[in-house]
């Protein structure tokens, strides 16, 4: 057998096979080129380049056709089309695997290997699941017929509205908008995707389906294998996630895991806008900026939804819209002085101000007869005296001679012989 290089170049090798073996001896071979290399061989096929790179393939499954190239060009300085190595490489996955064929017909075995104890416990772990649709997939529907930002941010609104007053006043605004787009939000079906209306058994305002996308970015490279060998490296990922997860929750000190303790955070930042009332029992009014809610510690539930509904009052921007006219204010008479605030509390009430006491309880003493169960006013010697001074007033002026003093509420005084004492003790009566 003779092997030879180009036209006009002298490299060439003659062998013959030996008698009675399967070995060849070699004859002639003059190792000198006087050509170009050239880097293509039509003896490198698809079949021996994917036994070659089995083992490869083995360790690593997703052994890329970049590196493919460069390892077959800096070992047999020999390039390899791409298309060929995408050929090598489904050609080695399936003598490792086996075909698409195989795999779906192993799928039944599989997933009835799978869901033997699966079914029994979904029905005794979690009996009534509640069912969502992803709002993200909706709107994709929804807006083929009503687009635009103004219909986005509406759709938007009613779907994150935690409570159904909110949800009712957006879906009115809707409604003013587009009538045929209210209609064909309603028929969707609310009460799967909108956050006023799903459960709260679950503990999960989630209302889209990112969760799902995340996880298949996750298993990617798994998606391209063959159905068989994609879900044995989604247990793999899954069961090494579960591993490093929990080694790292090992050693982390806090009661809380990261995530949700950074979420803590940032909620007591947002706190600082937020009043709250105390009402008794475990029961908080918390009023942030405009809104109001209630909290419950004891059932662990909030008017706002965020733990669940509460039947306790809530603010106004809250309360429903009622039927009839509306409830019009008293007349008001404006009383003379400064308006009183502090209700008049009763003589057995005690009195809050610590400057001042009640007088309940205590005997008054008249100061003119000295006698206690009156005061002056209500005293009968004050009431003599005066219809005393009046006799005296209406009898008209002394005869005797008086001194004047001029004008002014001066004591008068008089020099009559008849009845100095009476006036003059009624005038130092009325001084008191």
């Amino acid at each position: 057998m003779e092997v030879t290089c180009v036209r006009g170049c002298p490299w060439r090798i003659y062998d013959n096979l030996m008698q009675n073996e399967t070995t060849f001896i070699i004859k002639t071979f003059v190792d000198e080129h006087k050509c170009c290399r050239s880097m293509e061989n039509r003896q490198a096929t698809v079949e021996w380049l994917a036994n070659y790179y089995m083992k490869s393939f083995r360790r690593n499954s997703d052994w890329g056709v970049k590196h493919m190239t460069l390892d077959f060009q800096s070992k047999f300085f020999i390039s390899l089309p791409r298309a060929k190595c995408y050929r090598v490489r489904t050609a080695a996955l399936e003598r490792l695997g086996g075909s698409v064929e195989e795999h779906y017909a192993l799928l039944g075995s599989y997933l009835a290997e799978l869901l033997k104890g699966l079914d029994h416990t979904l029905h005794e772990r979690v009996p009534h699941v509640e069912h969502r649709n992803c709002a993200r997939h909706l709107y994709a529907n929804w807006k083929k017929r009503y687009n635009g930002h103004y219909y986005k941010s509406l759709f938007l609104s009613v779907v994150r509205s935690m409570e159904e007053l909110d949800l009712s006043r957006t879906l009115s605004e809707l409604e003013v908008t587009s009538p045929q787009a209210h209609d064909a939000f309603i028929a969707i079906g609310m009460n799967k995707f909108c956050q006023a209306y799903v459960g709260t058994t679950c503990k999960s305002d989630n209302v889209t389906n990112n969760t799902s996308e995340i996880f298949n970015s996750y298993i990617l490279n798994a998606r391209s294998k063959s159905i068989v060998d994609m879900l044995e490296d989604i247990r793999r990922m899954l069961m090494q996630r579960m591993y490093v997860k929990k080694e790292m929750m090992l050693k982390f000190m806090d009661e809380i895991c990261p995530n949700i303790r950074k979420k803590l955070e940032k909620f007591k930042e947002e706190s600082r806008f937020c009043t709250v009332t105390p009402s008794g029992n475990l029961k908080f009014e918390v009023q942030y900026l405009d809104k109001v809610h209630v909290v419950n510690l004891a059932i662990q539930s909030c008017s706002c939804r965020s733990w669940d509904l509460s039947e306790q009052l809530r603010g106004k921007e809250a309360w429903p819209n009622v039927d009839g006219p509306p409830v019009l204010p008293p007349k008001v008479k404006k009383m003379s002085g400064r308006p009183k605030k502090v209700r008049r509390r009763e003589m057995h009430e005690d009195n809050r101000q610590s400057t001042k006491y009640t007088r309940s309880g205590a005997k008054m003493t008249c100061k003119l007869c000295l006698q206690q169960g009156h005061n002056r006013r209500s005293c009968t010697l004050m009431a003599q005296l005066t219809s005393t001074h009046d006799d005296e007033s209406q009898a008209g002026p002394s005869t005797g001679p008086s001194t004047s003093r001029g004008r002014g509420r001066g004591r008068g005084r008089s020099s009559s012989t008849t009845g100095p004492s009476v006036e003059v003790e009624v005038e130092e009566v009325y001084c008191l």
